[in-house]
């Protein structure tokens, strides 16, 4: 699971600083691997069904979550760039999550598969 963490936040790294050049500290990496765990867990609770069905409620049951991954580039924002209008550190913030949502969503679905695996054995 570790693997994966690093695995996200590399490619958030490299993703998201391209369109929006989004800092990546160690706050906004801290409350990305929450979002991440608090969305596996979900998916660890969950009864089986289709895979993307259960990464979609775990995602979603996971807002507050996402919501915090969001608020902290939007402060990492701000606090790099002073002069940046909060319309555009949230512009930013958002291209940040479009990046991240679809690693997270396929991290769930690979949970999810892993987990039907682990029955059929």
């Amino acid at each position: 699971m570790f693997g994966i963490g690093v695995a996200i936040m590399v490619t958030a790294a490299a993703s998201a600083s391209a369109p929006a050049d989004l800092p990546l500290t160690p706050a906004f990496a801290a409350q990305l691997v929450s979002y991440r765990n608090c969305v596996l867990e979900q998916v660890d609770g969950m009864a089986l069904s289709d895979a993307g069905q259960m990464a979609r409620r775990a995602i979603a049951a996971c807002a507050l979550s996402r919501e915090a991954v969001r608020a902290q580039l939007i402060a990492d924002l701000r606090a790099t760039q002073p002069a940046l209008p909060e319309t555009v550190a949230q512009r930013q913030a958002g291209q940040g999550l479009a990046t991240i949502d679809p690693m997270i969503e396929a991290v769930a679905t690979e949970r999810a598969h892993a987990q039907f695996a682990s029955l059929m054995r």
